[in-house]
């Protein structure tokens, strides 16, 4: 897990791994490694922005956005 704060807007960032030593994360996206989860206020321009310029790095096969609420183990994601 790694984690980083924006002061100016208050908001916090978790890059969060999906696969663990005890599994997955969220077991319904065995194919996703990693998910990036935003708390507090964010637009859906930055949020189209953070996706564009995820998509362009070569590491990256493909970011998209995840509405949490279609999750079925949207519960391992509150801590």
């Amino acid at each position: 897990m790694y984690y980083y704060f924006l002061p100016e807007t208050e908001t916090d960032f978790y890059l969060l791994a999906n696969k663990g030593d005890s599994g997955y994360l969220i077991p319904e996206m065995k194919t996703v490694d990693y998910f990036i989860i935003i708390r507090n206020y964010i637009s859906q321009e930055d949020i189209d922005a953070i996706i564009d310029g995820a998509n362009k790095l070569q590491e990256v096969q493909v970011a998209i956005e995840v509405d949490p609420k279609r999750l079925k183990s949207k519960e391992n994601l509150i801590f």
